[in-house]
């Protein structure tokens, strides 16, 4: 037993010149259909012209399971509209326009996906799951057509509960060559359960020219900078931005950084700019097999004030710790905060500072830097 369907897509142009090759009318269509396998026949008709086309495709629609995770299929976009958010386009707060002949590269040397992930609600018992996060683990690769790996995307990790959440991000492919390829997600439960899907794609390699495409998503670097800029967020600020859409992660930032901006008639935030390359600086320096550079107390004081007017440095000592001073002149009319290598491993930790909501101890020779009789005779 088959259902008809029928709509109108209205496309007005109003400039000929305007139109090219690779244009294209994308539309979408909702169904709440049972887990089988359908046969749908699609036609078109241009209602001025009486031009006609039509095509059959076969679709199984899965039943998800209940007591494992599961993914969705995965859904190509060939760029996504910026602005105000087109309902029907509506992704996980994006609104991307699908590619449904799956052919990439023939406008920007990327594309984007998008997929849902849908967490067990039911134990392997049948009992009821309390909505509480879980870890999920997600592994991205592009395949060529014999199926070997050419493409190891870096593994998103994200934390969920029984609702779910959705993945948007952006892959580049300006080194494929013209074929054919898979982009192959997986994602591994807790359990240590994993499910994955396949979306094949067509690269269509040609010279692309030059000009402005639409912004690449980069969930990773999202996350990446949200990282680093905790420290400047307060724990409230944390605990909400943890629960928003990548585009709602990506808006804050943005605002977040305009708060900090003395130049608007520029489009970046200087400071964004400099924070980043202090965040960068400390990661090379200071990082350590424990934690990144900036995460490190040195680096915090070099992210939040850049690299201090003058130091003392003290090394190893038989009756002295490592330590250093690092004096800021004009930092709130000059302060200093003071390093000790506490642990012998090079770790320094700051255990005093003159700076106003820094850790201040006046005894910190005494308590942190002279060595006791028996670590001197180690």
């Amino acid at each position: 037993m088959g259902a008809i369907d029928k709509w109108i897509i209205e496309d007005i142009c109003d400039n000929p010149e305007e139109i090219t090759s690779i244009q294209r009318m994308v539309d979408v269509r909702v169904y709440n259909l049972t887990p089988t396998y359908y046969t749908f026949d699609v036609s078109v008709k241009d209602s001025i012209s009486g031009a006609y086309s039509s095509e059959v495709s076969d679709i199984e629609i899965y039943e998800y399971s209940e007591q494992r995770v599961s993914l969705s299929g995965i859904e190509l976009a060939s760029h996504h509209i910026f602005g105000e958010l087109a309902p029907k386009f509506n992704r996980g707060g994006y609104s991307l326009v699908p590619t449904p002949r799956k052919i990439i590269g023939e406008e920007k040397p990327y594309f984007f996906y998008y997929f849902e992930v849908y967490p067990p609600t039911r134990s392997l018992s049948g009992v009821d799951l309390e909505d509480k996060l879980s870890p999920y683990t997600i592994s991205r690769y592009v395949l060529n057509g014999a199926q070997d790996t050419l493409i190891v995307l870096p593994v998103i990790t994200r934390n969920a509960g029984i609702t779910g959440f959705s993945e948007t991000d952006t892959v580049f492919i300006e080194d494929l060559a013209g074929g054919s390829y898979d982009l192959l997600i997986n994602v591994r439960d807790s359990d240590n359960f994993s499910f994955g899907v396949q979306k094949r794609f067509f690269v269509h390699q040609k010279e692309l020219v030059a000009g402005k495409f639409d912004m690449p998503i980069d969930s990773l670097a999202v996350e990446e900078e949200l990282y680093e800029i905790g420290f400047m967020m307060s724990a409230g600020q944390r605990k909400v931005i943890n629960k928003k859409t990548l585009r709602e992660k990506a808006f804050f930032l943005e605002e977040f950084w305009k708060l900090y901006d003395d130049d608007t008639t520029t489009v970046e935030v200087p400071l964004r700019l400099t924070y980043r390359e202090r965040v960068a600086t400390a990661d090379e320096r200071w990082q350590t097999s424990r934690r990144k550079g900036h995460q490190t107390d040195r680096g915090r004081v070099h992210v939040l004030f850049g690299e201090c007017d003058s130091y003392d440095n003290f090394p190893l000592q038989p009756d002295t710790k490592p330590y250093q001073i690092w004096i800021y002149e004009y930092v709130d009319g000059g302060v200093e905060f003071v390093f000790v290598d506490r642990s012998g491993l090079g770790e320094y930790e700051l255990v005093h500072s003159t700076r106003k909501g820094e850790i201040n101890n006046q005894d910190w020779y005494e308590l942190y830097v002279q060595r006791s009789h028996v670590e001197s005779r180690r």
